[in-house]
């Protein structure tokens, strides 16, 4: 007989109070249902159930259904359902990049990828067997170049000259400038740029790999290491924002070049890492994460926003290797950010660091050499470093 339990018990799952008996096991230990997800466990304290942003997130960072399945003895359906579920009630990574940053700022250069991706339609099985319809679909890009963060992107079935429409326009209408576009070249850009902003430039991928290629050859000398760091303080005063005065003593050149100087050894070698290890750290690295995860996502052809936007914000909130995310280097702020702040739609905890600090050393020196690699063959070149 089926009983409905007055308790306090609740679903591992959906955390819902609408649980029956269900029976016992061959052993004796009775079983439970959860009437609102149709989950069925056998012994509620031994079948913990995380978060939902932590379940989402472990999915979107690269977890399978089948591993979360055997983590959290759950059907790969009821997983399925939960976490699209939550991923539509999201809040817009747009919206949040904009409620995070004041209006109207400034980005010395945009990056415009463009990716193309497989996904599944609804009747997809889950196992991957019969029912597969494969679509190819196109995600367009505009990300800053000085933090790598995605500030915003379109999707349709293919390219055309309307999806970078939208996507740049709606960068105008946000109040994000920029004097400098890059894309691979694409005659779509070209006739939008030249359309909504004419008067800004636009360079192909060309320009920055002969810019590696000369910076990666200048590491190498050790007479140049001085000259480099002139160049990273002056990159890094072009590309400063107003709302980091809060930490005053950035702004001050003799801080500023102490930071700098005190910190040869760490500065090249995170330079050389940042050139050589290119693939994996900068724009060809988000890339490549994404088509990678990409490859795995079971997804509505109709509506794979909800998947896309999820996957982006995980993505920029992550902590990268120096101890602070995208998000955080776009502020230009160290705060932290993760994604359960922004399921919540909570803003980014500001840190309370002293200038001292080899946390604040490691945040300051990663902005002036992003600010190297983006800047520096836009500026004239000073010889001295005193």
């Amino acid at each position: 007989m089926i009983e409905t339990i007055n308790t306090s018990i609740t679903c591992p799952c959906c955390m819902s109070n609408n649980i029956i008996h269900y029976g016992r096991t061959r052993k004796g230990t009775k079983r439970f249902h959860c009437a609102e997800c149709n989950k069925t466990w056998s012994d509620y304290q031994k079948n913990p159930c995380p978060c939902l942003e932590e379940l989402v997130e472990e999915y979107l960072s690269g977890e399978s259904y089948r591993h979360l399945q055997d983590k959290y003895h759950a059907s790969a359906h009821h997983l399925n359902e939960r976490i699209r579920s939550f991923l539509t009630k999201l809040p817009s990574w747009e919206n949040y990049v904009d409620t995070c940053v004041p209006k109207y700022r400034e980005s010395r250069l945009i990056h415009l990828i463009d990716l193309s991706f497989h996904c599944y339609d609804d009747s997809t099985s889950e196992n991957g067997n019969n029912g597969d319809h494969n679509h190819t679909m196109y995600l367009a890009l505009a990300v800053d170049a000085l933090s790598n963060l995605i500030l915003g992107f379109e999707i349709d079935n293919k390219e055309s000259k309307d999806i970078w429409y939208y996507l740049l326009d709606r960068l105008n209408c946000r109040g994000i400038l920029c004097p400098v576009y890059m894309s691979k070249g694409s005659k779509y850009v070209e006739e939008v740029l030249s359309e909504i902003l004419p008067h800004s430039t636009h360079l192909t991928q060309y320009f920055r790999k002969v810019f590696d290629r000369d910076l990666q050859n200048r590491i190498k000398m050790t007479y140049e290491t001085d000259r480099l760091l002139t160049e990273a303080f002056a990159s890094y005063q072009s590309v400063i924002k107003p709302q980091f005065r809060e930490y005053s003593f950035l702004f001050k050149e003799k801080k500023m070049r102490e930071i700098l100087e005190k910190s040869k050894i760490y500065f090249k070698e995170r330079l050389e890492t940042r050139i050589i290890t290119r693939s994996f750290r900068r724009i060809e690295g988000l890339k490549e994460h994404f088509i990678e995860r990409f490859k795995g996502f079971r997804i509505l052809k109709e509506n794979p926003y909800p998947l896309v936007n999820g996957w982006i914000a995980q993505s920029m909130l992550s902590p990268l290797d120096f101890g602070f995310s995208r998000l955080s280097l776009y502020m230009q702020t160290p705060v932290q950010t993760s994604f359960k702040q922004f399921s919540n739609n909570q803003l980014p905890i500001p840190l309370d660091i002293s200038e001292e600090s080899d946390e604040m050393r490691k945040f300051v020196i990663e902005i002036a050499i992003r600010g190297l690699q983006i800047s520096n063959f836009m500026l004239p070149r000073d010889n001295s470093f005193q």
